[in-house]
């Protein structure tokens, strides 16, 4: 098989939510990179969907070199930086080659991800309104819009739009993930803790709906419940911020484990100065009641 099959058979598995079953042809693949551009994408890609981004990284980086003029590859490099919260370089990059790649639909998504993760949301959404009126039934493009649409906190437009995601694509694991976001902005946690289920159910593989999950169970006292969730989003990314923060506040309520929870905190204050700022850590983290109080108090720890 060429890479190209390999690339169908990975996004078949990941589509599915059982991308440990590529592990076979990844070994497979191995033989192929020497010289292909492409096969080092497709292994990019499965160490992405496993979170393993400095192997992504690494992958996506030898895939350009290899092939410079495809912009599928740098797409790729920037989608890695935005999982490492490397925005500034993910925008950057994603400038150059959307003003040489205007109508192309991927670029534009992720090139409308980096803006609003760089907090740039009427830009994003004049670049996913132009993806959208091109394909209207494409399930991302709405998934996407509204995340944005959550971030201006127009829940309204958000419900509407993933709940179109999720009508086009029911088997979407982000799109459910997305909706228990804006369920827990909204406080309706039982809600919201449903559609966490549903994107573990579809992808267990994932970080953050763990993490989410947990999140909701500390707000609802479930702390047993936010625990076990807490280790098993950092187990999956363990350089994840939201997984790093989780776990701290469930060492620190669960465990009493206050030294255990400072070392976590400390990781975040590496990774960023500013996480000593409460302020700045929650609205960062995206925490509200009760977690804004023990986010508090380990900062108080440090």
């Amino acid at each position: 098989m060429d890479a190209e099959v390999y690339g169908c058979l990975l996004s078949a598995f990941m589509e599915a939510g059982k991308v440990q079953l590529f592990e076979p042809y990844f070994f497979e693949i191995m033989a192929l990179r020497p010289h292909d551009a492409k096969s080092y994408s497709v292994v990019g890609r499965y160490h992405n969907s496993l979170e393993q981004t400095g192997e992504a990284l690494a992958n996506f980086t030898r895939a350009q070199e290899l092939d410079p003029i495809n912009p599928v590859y740098p797409t790729n490099l920037a989608l890695t930086y935005l999982k490492m919260d490397r925005i500034d370089e993910a925008v950057n990059m994603l400038e150059s080659v959307h003003q040489e790649f205007p109508t192309d639909w991927r670029i534009q998504q992720i090139f409308a991800l980096a803006k609003s993760r760089q907090e740039n949301y009427d830009e994003a959404l004049h670049v996913i309104n132009q993806t959208i009126s091109n394909n209207p039934a494409n399930d991302y493009n709405l998934y996407l819009r509204a995340y944005v649409y959550r971030k201006q906190e127009r829940y309204s437009d958000a419900f509407k739009d993933i709940n179109r995601s999720l009508e086009i694509n029911p088997r979407s694991w982000s799109a459910f993930a997305e909706r228990g976001v804006i369920y827990y902005l909204m406080e309706d946690y039982p809600k919201a803790s449903v559609d966490f289920s549903k994107a573990i159910e579809l992808a267990p593989f994932e970080s953050c709906p763990y993490v989410d999950r947990a999140m909701v169970f500390v707000l609802q006292d479930q702390l047993e419940d936010a625990h076990t969730d807490a280790l098993k989003g950092y187990e999956i990314d363990e350089e994840s911020i939201h997984a790093i923060g989780m776990l701290s506040v469930t060492k620190f309520l669960y465990d009493k484990d206050n030294d255990g929870a400072k070392v976590l905190w400390q990781k975040l204050v590496e990774k960023d100065t500013r996480y000593t700022d409460l302020e700045w850590a929650v609205d960062k983290l995206g925490w509200q009641g009760s977690l804004v109080a023990n986010a508090k108090s380990i900062i108080g720890l440090l």
